[in-house]
């Protein structure tokens, strides 16, 4: 009876103090958990029907678990800072266990309903028309990088696949956003040794493209850098000795593809456990990958929402060398898109290189 009566006490602490984090100040409250109170509602509303009955019956309740993992997002860190009440009565391994559970809840549950492609026509037309209002230019329906994330503790088996060439152990996110910094495709599966027109040859996303291309919609392209191969459906820079439409062109796909590095700037600082100068994830990559998936719909969520945007360092693998299995690419599909590209570069205006 005293052990029940215990449990009792702990489970309404823990409500307790699951209440005072919702009293904090809205701006302390969007400070520690990178989201408004609203909002944090309607994310524990879409995890409840997922969280299995045996994981509700225990004495740490849902609204905690998501608190927690969330504030681990933001700093990155087990470290109890001023404020954190609700963190005082747990264990790091408790809060290690419960940013997992979490993590994997909004990876496995909310990653289709938050990070979707723009696949209706009124979708990829809404897409479209904003890349045109801000870049001047019809067609784009997304810009296309990779970006890394550190890891450390790796199993020493395993650890040589994810070093990467910039000397360090990581995965390699391939994302895709839209011009309003909206996640729109998201690969955190890869080890950082892989380049990142494997991951995109490798993706679903490319072969939907390449489908909608040969079923005559070749008006719809991504842009990537010079890391990926040219084809119809994504548009690299030009290369050699380059006319001024032709330096127009690689100074308009610069500028649109600064999209992509804006919302990795805003991604890693809003949630700084993705922020590799600071700190890695000590964690298996395949939970990394759930935690990385997670601040990407947390992200969107913030999009979505108009939330006010953080500081947005760029970061970027601009110095991704070229795949040499480029090279090896079908010579029709470069053609293709050698095509698509020269359409773009007649439209520039020779003035803007």
């Amino acid at each position: 009876m005293d052990e029940l009566h215990r449990g009792y006490r702990k489970a309404r602490k823990y409500l307790r103090l699951t209440a005072k984090a919702f009293e904090l100040s809205d701006a302390n409250f969007q400070r520690l958990f990178g989201l408004t109170k609203p909002l944090v509602r309607l994310l524990i509303e879409d995890l409840t029907p997922h969280v299995r009955q045996a994981d509700r019956n225990t004495k740490i309740p849902l609204n905690l678990k998501v608190l927690v993992a969330l504030n681990f997002y933001c700093s990155g860190s087990y470290q109890k800072r001023v404020g954190q009440d609700f963190l005082t009565c747990l264990s790091q391994a408790s809060v290690s266990r419960i940013i997992r559970e979490i993590s994997q809840l909004i990876a496995h549950n909310l990653l289709n309903k938050y990070i979707t492609f723009p696949n209706t026509r009124a979708s990829a037309e809404r897409t479209k028309a904003g890349f045109q209002e801000k870049y001047g230019i019809y067609g784009v329906i997304g810009v296309i990088d990779g970006t890394h994330i550190r890891l450390s503790g790796l199993n020493r088996a395993s650890a040589h696949s994810f070093f990467n060439r910039k000397r360090y152990y990581s995965l390699n996110v391939m994302m895709v956003c839209d011009s309003d910094c909206y996640i729109s495709a998201l690969n955190a599966n890869f080890p950082g040794s892989a380049h990142d027109s494997h991951i995109w040859r490798m993706s679903d996303l490319n072969t939907y493209l390449e489908r909608k291309c040969y079923s005559s919609q070749n008006d719809t392209f991504l842009l990537g850098d010079k890391a990926y191969g040219l084809t119809p459906w994504l548009l690299t820079p030009l290369r050699g000795n380059l006319s001024r439409q032709e330096k127009a062109y690689n100074k308009w796909h610069r500028t649109a593809r600064l999209s992509i590095e804006r919302t990795f700037g805003i991604l890693k600082n809003r949630y700084r456990c993705l922020n590799g100068k600071e700190r890695a994830l000590r964690y298996n990559p395949e939970i990394a990958s759930y935690i990385v998936a997670s601040c990407c719909v947390l992200h969107n969520l913030s999009v979505i929402a108009s939330l006010p945007r953080v500081d947005a360092t760029m970061y970027g693998n601009d110095s991704e060398i070229p795949d040499t299995a480029n090279a090896r690419m079908a010579m029709d599909v470069c053609s293709m898109g050698r095509i698509v590209q020269r359409r773009i570069v007649n439209m520039m205006n020779p003035h803007l290189e």
